[in-house]
């Protein structure tokens, strides 16, 4: 039976190696032409709102999504100003589908004619409410370039 420390390093090894495997995914399919995902910021998409995607996804025809809104999360808490990532940039940005077949959350290689090709990952919002204009979200915490 292997230690409490075998255990955590082996599990710490999987992880490691699990959060390759969607990199080396993108980094074949999705060519350097546009925006890096360093650069991916909240004034990039406040700047393209109302501008259509094509999201591609594996097995699935091309997808158009419509960027809607992008907005800034703004902390509630009074203390939140001393929290570990009270740096980051927080926003989320939602996209409503104008035409293809609905997605499933997942990560899909989004396009766009001036920022070109990177992945993000949307959840379906507001699914079915109005026929014909699912609504997508990606959620955003990252550190500010």
């Amino acid at each position: 039976m292997p230690t409490r420390r075998q255990f955590l390093i082996n599990c710490s090894t999987l992880t490691l190696a699990a959060g390759f495997v969607p990199a080396a995914f993108f980094s074949k399919s999705v060519r350097a032409d546009g925006l890096s995902r360093n650069r991916i910021g909240f004034d990039v998409f406040r700047d393209n709102t109302g501008s259509i995607f094509t999201v591609h996804a594996e097995t699935a025809a091309a997808t158009r999504l419509k960027l809607m809104v992008a907005e800034r999360y703004q902390a509630a808490d009074p203390g939140a100003h001393i929290a570990p990532d009270a740096r980051n940039e927080n926003f989320s940005v939602l996209f409503r589908r104008t035409a293809g077949p609905m997605l499933p959350q997942n990560t899909y290689v989004f396009e766009h004619s001036d920022l070109g090709r990177f992945p993000l990952f949307i959840v379906p919002v507001r699914v079915g409410q109005d026929p014909g204009h699912d609504c997508y979200e990606a959620v955003f915490n990252r550190l500010p370039c």
